[in-house]
């Protein structure tokens, strides 16, 4: 099996680069959001080896296509009135 700090480090090095190259203000729960929520919804890599490759194929665009959609979709929960300090 693997160890669990292993895909941590992964997924940091991950979120940095990202943060780096396109999304400043990704987090790391942002990411294991998309990949538990959005990638791995059906399935979890059965090794390591996938683990890396599907995080490493990750695209800045496909981060941001969920977390916009969670946005709208988290939005639904509230009313207009929730959002007044912001008008």
């Amino acid at each position: 099996m693997y160890d669990h700090s292993e895909i941590r480090v992964l997924l940091l090095l991950k979120v940095n680069q990202l943060k780096r190259e396109e999304l400043p203000t990704l987090t790391y729960q942002n990411l294991l959001d998309y990949l538990f929520n959005q990638r791995w919804k059906d399935y979890f890599p059965e090794n390591l080896n996938d683990i890396a490759t599907d995080v490493l194929s990750i695209r800045a665009e496909e981060v941001v296509s969920y977390l916009s959609y969670q946005a709208i979709v988290d939005s639904k929960k509230h009313s207009i009135g929730d959002f007044e300090d912001l008008i």
